[in-house]
């Protein structure tokens, strides 16, 4: 990653402005977001949290099956960065990676049910949303299929065939 100087945005960067990482692992960054004095880099399989609270940066925790292959995989929310991947969907709190798939240690979405749900072979075609006004975390996949999880409840609602997905363009 490259960084600027405040207030410096069009200067080009020298050797004081690489953060590393993880480097020569293999994988492409796919994303960046921020929340709470912290950097998430979404890589392809790996996601990587880094703290830049204090003006230094450092390596804070790293997420390996974490990662997304697409940009639209997350989406800002008032309560943290909420992402999707074939393992499961998740949100970064400002301090965890929380799995929405389990409540308490227990499965409310199994592995398999996910994995369908997003069709691993083609996951490109499913996406994620918010809205803000309910606080609900919406995934919409290739056949219209829809989950929606309630941050205020925390819990799921499955709707099948809301919408054709072929009249949808979330991605743009």
């Amino acid at each position: 990653m490259l960084k600027s100087m405040v207030n410096h945005f069009d200067t080009f960067p020298n050797k004081d402005s690489i953060v590393d990482v993880a480097v020569r692992d293999g994988e492409s960054i796919i994303k960046l977001e921020s929340y709470a004095d912290r950097i998430l880099q979404f890589k392809e399989k790996t996601l990587y949290v880094v703290n830049v609270a204090q003006g230094a940066e450092f390596l804070e925790d790293v997420h390996k099956f974490r990662g997304i292959k697409y940009e639209y995989q997350s989406i800002e929310t008032d309560k943290g960065i909420a992402f999707f991947n074939e393992n499961g969907a998740f949100l970064y709190n400002g301090s965890d990676v929380i799995n929405l798939l389990e409540k308490g240690g227990q499965s409310i979405i199994s592995q398999s049910d996910w994995a369908t749900f997003v069709n691993v072979t083609d996951i490109a075609n499913t996406v994620i949303g918010y809205s803000q006004k309910t606080s609900q975390i919406v995934f919409i996949n290739y056949n219209g299929d829809c989950y929606i999880f309630d941050l205020r409840l925390g819990a799921w609602n499955f709707i099948d065939n809301i919408a054709d997905y072929n009249n949808l363009d979330a991605r743009n």
